[in-house]
């Protein structure tokens, strides 16, 4: 029992009764109820206590699906469509759950996740959780990695990551595997709210609770060893999962990871004029934000009108695996430059600016990806970057920056660089990962800041 986590849960809920009971005694009820907001209008006659009770629910298990078993065979062959060279210690099985969370203006939402377990263990056995963030499969409902068909055979469709065969992989070492859709995902009523970093922390730490309530896994769940690891987007997720952890869901976090991680979003943009493969981002952001903040940005002074006038219907029938048929991309697409395929997208106000780096004119756009920015905070956890070298859509010099960020915080940090690409680095890195979190369960990670 990890006896710092139970100390702090304990000190915090005492905290909280003890103030109650205090204003109770100064102010009396009415008082106390006005105090905190209390409408009676809205809701005549009701308590504090009703309120608290009457709270939107999140990190609540919904329903489980049965199981299905993977035998050590198939085990095998699912870890290889990934191409990691391992030898699986146990088969593995995988659940569907629902779960609830709390999206947009804390309105409760109902969200789906894919849950990878070792099959077989015995009940006193205690397991890490790790719950994983995919990389960007969309914003349209379509998009939800938990549609992802997970195999790469030539006519596989929605197979975004195989997250799949990296789920199953982490699972037959001896990890609990939860990987949720995204706020806003198969949700009739919203949009996902893409690089909106607080909304997808509380997804991960809502999906981390709920799996905790599974009857498959429960004797089997080890509360004080949680890990988050996210690819790409998913790296912001985890990072804001992180920060969030105590205030939102009362626990801490012991280690973080992130492969090829958005830290910023700003400097996802303005590595566009760096020549990263990522021109469709912007407009995806845009698309969210634009709901998600309520305001224009300008959006005539970032995109050419031909792609304004589409966006909706491309962002909401687009899924990444067709991103680049829809949107110019800086990796020759139709035999073009690089200049003119980011000129075919932006325009040259736009360009000028992110190229220069003068952003006078755009704060309000800026203003917001800061805002979503992460690493500037310090936080108990172990927090590892696992970077590809020929990374060319997320860049390493933002990885580098993230890295000075943390370190500059207080954070212990390790941060490893491979010779991979930015679709690579899952697979590349596996085996130092798995390392890693054991050292972290040992508490025997040296932090690589000066």
């Amino acid at each position: 029992m990890n006896f710092s986590k139970w100390f702090f849960r304990i000190l915090i809920f005492g905290e909280v009764i003890l103030l109650l009971a205090v204003l109770w005694f100064l102010y009396g009820q009415r008082q106390f109820d006005s105090l905190f907001g209390g409408n009676q209008a809205d809701s005549p006659g009701e308590s504090i206590v009703e309120r608290i009770i009457n709270q939107p629910k999140h990190g609540e298990l919904v329903s489980a699906s049965n199981p299905e078993y993977f035998d050590l065979a198939n085990t095998k062959a699912q870890i290889a469509q990934t191409r990691q060279t391992i030898e699986p210690v146990y088969q593995v099985s995988k659940q569907e759950i629902v779960f609830s969370s709390l999206g947009k203006s804390d309105r409760e939402i109902e969200l789906n996740a894919r849950v990878y377990f070792p099959d077989n263990i015995e009940v006193a056995k205690k397991l890490p959780v790790v719950v994983f963030a995919s990389g960007t499969t969309g914003i349209s409902d379509i998009c939800a990695n938990s549609l992802e068909q997970p195999n790469l055979e030539p006519t596989a469709v929605n197979n975004w990551g195989n997250y799949q065969s990296h789920m199953i992989g982490y699972a037959s070492q001896g990890y609990i595997m939860v990987i949720p859709d995204y706020e806003g995902m198969r949700d009739a009523e919203d949009i996902h709210h893409y690089m909106v970093g607080e909304l997808e922390g509380r997804v991960m730490l809502d999906a981390l609770k709920a799996s905790w309530e599974m009857t498959s896994i429960k004797p089997n769940v080890d509360q004080d060893m949680i890990f988050m690891a996210g690819y790409s987007q998913g790296g912001q997720a985890v990072y804001w999962a992180d920060k969030i952890s105590q205030d939102y869901a009362s626990l801490e976090v012991d280690g973080v990871i992130g492969f090829g991680p958005v830290s910023s979003v700003t400097d996802t943009i303005l590595d566009i004029a760096k020549n990263a493969n990522i021109n469709w981002f912007t407009p995806f952001v845009l698309y969210s934000y634009r709901d998600y903040y309520k305001q224009s940005f300008d959006i005539e002074r970032i995109l050419l009108p031909n792609y304004i006038a589409s966006l909706d219907q491309d962002i909401e029938s687009t899924c990444i695996s067709s991103a680049l048929g829809k949107w110019p991309w800086n990796g020759g697409y139709y035999n073009q430059t690089v200049e003119n395929n980011r000129s075919q997208l932006y325009t040259t106000e736009f360009l000028d600016a992110i190229t220069s780096g003068n952003l006078s004119g755009y704060e309000e756009l800026f203003a917001k990806t800061d805002a979503n920015q992460v690493g500037k905070d310090k936080t108990n956890s172990y927090k590892l970057i696992n970077q590809g070298e020929q990374d060319n859509v997320i860049l390493p010099s933002q990885s580098d920056k993230f890295f000075e960020r943390l370190c500059d915080a207080g954070n212990n940090v390790t941060y490893d660089k491979y010779p991979t690409t930015h679709y690579g680095i899952m697979a590349t890195s596996f085996a130092d990962t798995i390392a890693w979190m054991q050292k972290v369960s040992k508490g025997t990670v040296t932090s690589q800041c000066r």
